[in-house]
């Protein structure tokens, strides 16, 4: 047993999964709300899965986590939690809940390349005081609430190939896309945001592959311009206006004309998944 590497637990966690020395991979089905000390001290833990949002345990310091490259799903509560995630340079995917007033500055996880936050925090006016790794290529933002004047915090991240704004992430009638940013973008999805007017060119998602739009009940319609993004797949709207509905149309008989034949558009009115 003390040799087990791989671990998925239905039931809650006891102290005697700390004699597992050799543990690299630990999944929790159920729901955790603290992670203690003897998770942390397995020395060749690299993937940690748990349901939560859990907290770090008083007891935990910084110098526990070093080998994780991978943790979710957890809480940054206070300047500790973040001191604890600061001292992880080998992590790639952290997925977590925000609960400070405090923006968390994350730009010294130069490893991470895929990051999941959900914010129940609060700003203070200073959005910019938000830092992203510079190596993010899977973004995902929920409930922060920003202005999408400050959208450059994340279209300038270099590497960014997948962006995911869900619930209010994002927040204001007017996204007006700019020169420069979004280079290497593939995937984006809008999820259950109030944009209305959303300007952009088609040189501003020059590699875009995949549009997801999903109960943005408010938006005029996607811009026409990525007929003409040569590189644009798919577009899927789900639970959306005719309008964006009739849009997507436009866009996908301007990609066919243009010889794109493998162009797809899915359109629907139910909510999904």
């Amino acid at each position: 047993m003390t040799e087990l590497r791989y671990l998925e637990l239905s039931s809650k966690l006891t102290s005697s999964i700390g004699r597992l020395q050799n543990l690299e991979f630990l999944l929790v089905e159920r729901k955790t709300n603290i992670l203690p000390r003897y998770l942390l001290d397995l020395p060749k833990l690299r993937h940690l899965h748990v349901g939560g949002p859990a907290r770090f345990s008083k007891n935990c310091d910084s110098s526990q986590i070093n080998n994780l490259q991978t943790l979710s799903f957890v809480c940054i509560f206070d300047w500790k939690d973040e001191e604890i995630l600061k001292c992880s340079p080998n992590l790639r995917s952290l997925n977590c809940t925000i609960l400070t007033d405090q923006c968390p500055d994350l730009s010294s996880l130069s490893q991470l390349e895929s990051l999941k936050i959900v914010f129940y925090g609060s700003f203070n006016d200073n959005h910019t005081a938000f830092n992203f790794p510079t190596n993010i290529k899977k973004l995902t933002l929920s409930k922060m609430g920003l202005p999408w004047e400050e959208m450059s915090i994340i279209g300038t991240l270099a590497k960014l190939e997948i962006l995911k704004l869900e619930d209010e992430a994002f927040e204001g009638e007017i996204w007006n896309t700019k020169d420069d940013e979004f280079q290497e973008l593939k995937f984006l999805k809008l999820d259950d945001l109030d944009l209305v007017q959303w300007n952009s060119s088609r040189d501003h998602f020059p590699k875009l592959e995949q549009l997801v739009l999903r109960y943005c009940h408010n938006l005029e319609m996607i811009p026409l311009e990525f007929g003409y993004i040569l590189t644009l797949q798919k577009i899927e709207v789900h639970a959306c206006g005719t309008n964006v509905d009739n849009s997507a149309t436009k866009i996908l008989e301007e990609q066919l004309e243009s010889g794109n034949e493998e162009f797809d558009v899915i359109i629907s009115k139910a909510i999904v998944g």
